[in-house]
């Protein structure tokens, strides 16, 4: 068998069990990039070197880390579906290296944001100020049709979800007066289709809305820490700060606070106040 033939294996497997179509969707466009590489191996005659070789070659034009990993994560699963399918004996690399991911819990700051917007296009800014205003994923809103927009209940109703498997339930995002002008301007006279358009009036991806993210923030001299996600951790920690945890969960469509936690950051000054309102006997 060859390396695409695993690869169509590999994601028939994850259509049957049902999985999230973004999940299927992350593996098929990782492992795209790769079968450039190793599309026409024999899978059982794929070596270490063939596959870091394939990796490097494959993250030459978009090296950041993140894609980098992603690839890794990818080529990891694909070759443990293989060796538990018994299709090789034994995994093509024992270590695959994944480097560390974007910082997604840096938030921007108030100069960040305004310089981030500036160097967007129109179409840019109202996927990126949804984001930051909803605390959707960047998924959600590229996906989010206008079909999904139920605006006598003011939200966005997304059956097919990260969450989907876990939870049993559809992704709700509540949809506000501010959030209802952008998606109004998003949608304009439109009666179906996505919510949000680029300027080529084509769907927003996620790979695309990262790759002007981007390119925006090099031009404005932003450090790479700051990433797409950060939008959702900003929202999510404006969340926790106004309204609690519990609150802040169930806008960012957690199954529990577990994952909510990480969006909590109690400062200095704010843990002073709660002592000085703290009656001690």
């Amino acid at each position: 068998m060859k390396f695409t033939g695993l690869v169509q294996l590999f994601l028939s497997s994850h259509e049957r069990n049902q999985s999230a179509r973004n999940t299927i969707v992350f593996y098929r466009t990782q492992l795209r990039q790769l079968a450039v590489q190793l599309g026409a191996k024999v899978i059982d005659q794929i070596g270490p070197g063939d596959v870091l070789h394939a990796l490097e070659a494959s993250c030459a034009k978009r090296g950041s880390n993140s894609t980098r990993r992603a690839r890794a994560i990818a080529v990891q699963q694909l070759q443990q579906f293989a060796v538990d399918n018994s299709l090789i004996v034994r995994p093509w690399l024992a270590k695959i290296p994944k480097p560390t991911g974007g910082h997604r819990t840096r938030i921007p700051t108030e100069e960040e944001t305004k310089a981030i917007l500036r160097g967007g296009s129109a179409a840019f800014r109202l996927i990126y100020e949804a984001l930051r205003l909803s605390g959707a994923r960047p998924n959600e809103l590229c996906r989010a049709t206008i079909a999904d927009w139920d605006r006598p209940q003011g939200v966005i109703l997304l059956r097919e979800h990260k969450t989907a498997r876990k939870s049993g339930k559809p992704r709700l995002i509540p949809v506000g007066k501010k959030l209802e002008r952008l998606l109004q301007l998003a949608a304009g006279k439109r009666k179906e289709g996505p919510l949000f358009l680029t300027n080529r009036r084509t769907a927003w991806t996620v790979g695309n809305l990262s790759t002007q993210f981007t390119r925006i923030k090099k031009q404005a001299g932003i450090s790479d820490e700051l990433v797409l996600y950060s939008a959702r951790h900003e929202a999510g920690t404006r969340f926790c700060k106004t309204h609690g945890i519990l609150v802040a969960s169930r806008l960012l469509g957690h199954s529990n606070i577990t994952m909510t936690q990480r969006y909590v950051h109690t400062d200095v000054e704010a843990l002073r106040a709660a002592q000085d309102g703290t009656a001690i006997g």
